[in-house]
């Protein structure tokens, strides 16, 4: 690396190592968190060592406030309503420009999508 190269460092692939995180690396799986594995304790981050809000002192300001606003409205959102997906799970695909976005097969001209069913939960 000479001086005034760029460097480029994909978030998304660090995130999500086959080697590290296991096979199931790329699938959504909080049990992960409860015992990760010992490949991680030397990775930095700031959150469970995923890079996705940087580290050291060009880290995002505003990543703690971020995750509140996030769980205080999904634990709303959970608590009122059920989800389930209104179409087969092999019918969605990620693509990812500066965040992963849920597309459509075959209709990715359509832009970002994720049919849900979403009912009022009955208490």
């Amino acid at each position: 690396i000479s001086k005034g190269d760029w460097i480029r460092i994909s978030i998304r692939a660090i995130n999500c190592q086959e080697e590290v995180w296991g096979p199931d690396a790329r699938e959504f799986n909080p049990e992960r968190w409860r015992d990760p594995p010992k490949a991680v304790s030397t990775m930095p981050g700031l959150i469970q060592q995923q890079m996705s809000f940087s580290t050291g002192p060009k880290s995002c300001i505003g990543y703690k406030f971020g995750l509140m606003q996030m769980k205080a409205m999904i634990f709303c959102l959970i608590r009122a309503f059920e989800f389930e997906p209104a179409i087969p799970k092999e019918m969605v695909i990620r693509r990812s420009l500066a965040v992963s976005r849920p597309m459509i097969k075959g209709q990715v001209n359509q832009g970002t999508q994720l049919p849900m069913r979403i009912r009022r939960r009955v208490r």
